[in-house]
């Protein structure tokens, strides 16, 4: 993840239910490539069954607010995806309490913010 919030690894992760099964996808450049920022993508599928404990968690909203503007938020709170660790992340998280957020670390410290955007 980078100051624009831009990334060059994605990974998503989906629960069926009528499947009964998790669905991890990864989004990144070409391991083999010998210029990662001009490499095709690479779509890998992992495909497990789903446990109780996945048809039991929460469920993320459907609007949420973009990379850019959760990193911009970070940065402005003093967060440095410039000169921080180079495998700093950026998560989405529902709390104990039920609110999605978005989560990333800096020298050891959790910060994080809203996952739904304004309104929804």
């Amino acid at each position: 993840m980078n100051e624009k919030g831009c990334s060059r690894t994605w990974e998503f992760i989906f629960f069926l239910p009528t499947r009964s099964v998790t669905v991890m996808l990864s989004l990144e450049p070409d391991h083999k490539s010998a210029d990662v920022d001009s490499s095709p993508c690479i779509l890998t599928q992992r495909i497990n069954q789903a446990s109780s404990i996945d048809a039991n968690r929460p469920v993320f909203p459907d609007r949420f607010r973009d990379s850019p503007d959760v990193v911009a938020e970070f940065c402005a709170n003093g967060v440095d995806f410039v000169a921080g660790s180079s495998d700093m992340k950026l998560e989405g998280r529902i709390l104990p309490s039920g609110e999605a957020v978005w989560v990333t670390y800096y020298w050891d410290r959790e910060h994080n913010t809203s996952f739904k955007t304004i309104g929804s």
